[in-house]
């Protein structure tokens, strides 16, 4: 792997571990209520924020994709219960819900107030079909380090609302909003040192982190189908004009469907996980292997994390 000495930024992550850091912190007070977030990814950053107080659960089960999962009526019934529900308001089952809970909409908070949303027409011209977008909005804020920042703090707002004396949650929404700068700046670095200005992409799910760090997408899935050969053969040609030697797909596509393009492109398939739990070293780990150098999330397993 290519490294550079004064720009090389190596952080650590132990968020499975996180919850130990938050020790002192947990006098049990919140612990028997519940938090409902929409996606796994939400939850790990709920969990840094609140330190174990609250029992928190995700919408979509581990193994489901958002854009066609329907709640179940006891899954309903759980979301009614919950102190809070965050959901990020762009994807077609939390648009249902907030429909079909008007009476009980006091729970329910969108965390992608303030977001720099990219809509279908502005985004790569491969994004998903819009039907399972919020008005033809991508909804992947959460793969990016820099509109995860605000959803910290729509996050932390909202629980401070509830809970003012609990100054412990902003102290750790504050300090795990100065983390994901760093790690920002660490990627940041990683790709003006490493020169990469383009990725290749099964499904552009990556449409934020690309527009964070000024990199092309290209992606093969044409509209959500597979693309015709003319289109195939112009995606493979004009990655080869970039030196693009590996192609992302989500967990949820077997690899089968990029392997083709993969040797014809002369490129390393990569599976990625676009809702990990760990979000934060999911994205160190896609830009590692974009930049072949190495960048590590910052370490969340603190209870002080602006040590």
């Amino acid at each position: 792997m290519k490294t550079n000495n004064y720009n090389y930024k190596i952080f650590t992550i132990a968020t499975t571990l996180l919850l130990c850091g938050c020790g002192s912190y947990n006098n049990n007070v919140n612990n028997s209520k519940q938090i409902m977030v929409s996606i796994e990814p939400l939850k790990g950053l709920v969990d840094i924020i609140t330190c174990n107080d609250f029992i928190i659960n995700s919408i979509v089960p581990l193994g489901e994709g958002p854009e066609t999962y329907s709640p179940t009526p006891s899954t309903i019934a759980k979301i009614e219960e919950s102190e809070f529900v965050f959901l990020t308001g762009l994807l077609e089952f939390e648009r249902e819900l907030i429909g079909d809970n008007k009476q009980n909409n006091r729970n329910l908070h969108n965390i992608s107030s303030g977001n720099a949303l990219i809509s279908s027409e502005h985004a790569h011209h491969h994004a998903e079909e819009s039907h399972s977008h919020h008005h033809g909005t991508d909804p992947h804020i959460w793969l990016s380090v820099r509109e995860l920042q605000t959803v910290v703090n729509n996050i932390t707002d909202v629980i401070m609302a509830a809970y003012p004396d609990s100054t412990k949650y902003a102290e750790r929404g504050a300090a795990l909003i100065d983390k994901l700068k760093e790690c920002d700046a660490a990627m940041t670095d990683a790709f003006a040192d490493s020169g990469a200005q383009a990725f290749a992409i099964y499904h552009p799910a990556l449409s934020y982190y690309a527009r964070d760090y000024g990199l092309e997408q290209i992606a093969i899935e044409d509209e959500g189908k597979e693309p015709n050969l003319a289109r195939l053969k112009s995606s493979i040609d004009h990655a080869k004009s970039l030196n693009i030697n590996k192609i992302l797909y989500q967990r949820e596509y077997p690899v089968s469907v990029v392997e083709n393009f993969a040797t014809e492109l002369g490129a390393t398939p990569e599976m990625f996980d676009p809702l990990s739990s760990d979000i934060v070293a999911e994205l160190c780990r896609i830009t590692t292997l974009l930049t072949g150098i190495e960048v590590v999330a910052p370490d969340l397993n603190n209870k002080n994390l602006s040590e």
